[in-house]
């Protein structure tokens, strides 16, 4: 630094010290999310390295260029349209479909199924385990029948559609195509997305089916056969959401995020598969967006350098598919809170800026009324309404990476590389992303960050607006809540029972055997692809209860 620089440092230096000595500061400390990491109340050249010693071209580089840090594309948000799409379900695959219908007729691009958690789970809905859950984060879904109805009168040649069912995507492949074929529709050509993610489930989420290996042996079967077969549907992606929301910090998202990503990656690889075409069909990582504004916008921007620096070493290419990493994003929907509910739209506001600067490809963000129920369609128009908002009225996507060259984005962003390759590091020397998992790593961390969390909050150094600060005694108003019909669980345990009494039994007894004898066999050949006898079985009529407790008798049930 020049010694002019260090003059002039020094001036606002003792200026800000005589200013806090007289005023205080509004906090006793100021930190990153992680609750540990100072936020300097300063940042200029003193602070950064790397890029700003003269590295442009190597560490922040242009926007569609290695190291990508500044994302993928050249053009950003200048040419790439954003596009209406719903994450939704609720109750009976009729009231699904209707609300299907209404946000079609409202411009919709894809509806993204959300799935009852007896659904997730591979059970029917007059199963035992199922009664309290039917229908209540999602809508039930119990054969193909049942997804005829959630689409009926809808155009899947048109309708991009898919969920993030993990546990069973293998099913949801027989479903999803069973729907287009008795559309008329050619699979092939159809739009379909399905999370394939099962490690999400045994970091936080809870909907694993069989044990952790076998798993993702299964996923690896659906990536590879859509790759093969359905070269037009996006067969997987790792989603790091439920490790966020459940206590992990900024950096610890990435590197787990990033263990994940590659477990898959080389799942298809060990089939014969190249890294680069598994990684362009698949839909990359799917994070989240916190409450740090400035943060957030690095971690993205840290998480596009580290991935292209590791998976280029790692698989020794320079592919793009392979190194120029896709990110998406779900909003921060564990900061919704249910009091004040309505300041949800501020909170998922802030996030959606922060994911839209940081140069996301895809933003879902969540209604202000989910802390409280299923949201209502009103609510929902609101939350996909609102990226719109930020895209198309603050012209925040004029520019690619506008905040490319802040002091403290810059200094952010180098920090947060470093912090999330100390934590990738630890997941390969435990052995990867499902040695980890099994051995309890991210649970720890997880747990760990929560209770930081918890005390942070009880020791007022982290604020929530309406809980722990500017709480009022008043009474608020009643929103206006999504509700369940009361008879809906007996309708739809008689109709189930009633289906499964009106199909031909014999080809749904010969399919189910041959699943069965498929796994087995599975069991000494993990790489045999099960896709075809999962297909048969729904195409016969078999449930996803009977699909399911094959999984369970043949290669065990997770614990």
């Amino acid at each position: 630094m020049t010694e002019e620089f260090e003059s002039a440092r020094d001036r606002w230096q003792t200026r800000f010290n005589d200013e806090v000595e007289r005023r205080g500061e509004r906090r006793q400390t100021f930190v990153r999310s992680d609750g540990d990491s100072p936020v300097q109340p300063l940042y200029s050249p003193q602070e950064l390295s790397g890029a700003q010693a003269g590295e442009f071209v190597e560490d922040i580089g242009f926007p569609g260029e290695f190291p990508f840090t500044r994302g993928r594309s050249a053009s950003g948000n200048r040419t790439y349209p954003w596009k209406l799409g719903y994450y939704l379900g609720f109750g009976h695959p009729s009231a699904t479909n209707e609300r299907i219908r209404q946000l079609v007729k409202g411009g919709a691009d894809s509806a993204i199924l959300a799935l009852d958690l007896p659904s997730q789970h591979a059970l029917d809905p007059d199963d035992p385990q199922s009664r309290q859950d039917v229908g209540k984060v999602g809508v039930s879904v119990a054969c193909l029948t049942d997804l005829d109805a959630v689409f009926d009168g809808v155009d899947l040649a048109t309708l991009g559609t898919g969920t993030v069912g993990n546990a069973i995507a293998p099913i949801m492949v027989g479903l999803f195509s069973g729907v287009g074929r008795n559309q008329h529709v050619d699979p092939k050509s159809m739009r379909v997305t399905l999370q394939n993610d099962p490690l999400k489930e045994f970091t936080g989420r809870g909907t694993q089916i069989v044990p952790i290996e076998p798993s993702i042996h299964l996923a690896g079967d659906v990536t590879e056969y859509c790759i093969r077969e359905f070269g037009n549907w996006i067969p997987q992606y790792a989603c790091t959401t439920q490790l966020r929301w459940s206590g992990v910090n900024a950096a610890q998202e990435i590197g787990f995020g990033i263990a994940s990503l590659t477990a898959y990656i080389d799942e298809g690889v060990a089939r014969g598969l190249d890294a680069a075409e598994v990684a362009g069909h698949m839909a990359g990582l799917h994070m989240t967006a916190d409450n740090d504004l400035f943060e957030e916008v690095a971690k993205f921007r840290a998480t596009r350098r580290l991935w292209a620096r590791y998976a280029k070493a790692r698989y020794d290419t320079d592919d793009p598919r392979l190194v120029g990493l896709k990110i998406s994003v779900f909003t921060g929907g564990h900061r919704l809170t249910t009091k004040l509910p309505l300041l949800n739209i501020q909170r998922a506001t802030v996030h959606g800026l922060a994911a839209l600067l940081g140069g996301v490809e895809g933003l879902h963000i969540p209604a202000y009324d989910e802390a409280l129920a299923l949201p209502t369609e009103h609510s929902t128009r609101i939350a996909d309404y609102t990226k719109m908002v930020l895209l198309d009225e603050s012209n925040v996507g004029h520019s690619v990476d506008p905040l490319a060259g802040s002091y403290m984005i810059e200094q952010l962003t180098d920090a947060l590389e470093e912090e999330a390759l100390e934590v990738l590091t630890e997941v390969e020397s435990a052995g990867g992303a499902v040695s980890a998992i099994s051995e309890g790593f991210c649970e720890d961390a997880m747990v760990q960050g929560l209770l930081r969390e918890s005390h942070e909050y009880h020791q007022d150094n982290r604020r929530v607006v309406g809980l722990n600060y500017l709480n009022s005694s008043e009474p608020e108003p009643e929103p206006q809540l999504f509700e369940l019909d009361d008879d809906y669980l007996e309708i739809r345990m008689d109709e189930i029972v009633k289906y499964r009494a009106s199909r031909p039994k014999g080809p749904v007894k010969r399919a189910l055997s041959d699943l069965r004898r498929s796994l087995e066999a599975k069991k000494s050949n993990p790489y045999r692809n099960t896709v075809p006898e999962f297909m048969e079985c729904v195409n016969t009529g078999a449930t996803v209860g009977e699909i399911g407790q094959a999984m369970r008798d043949t290669l065990g049930e997770a614990r």
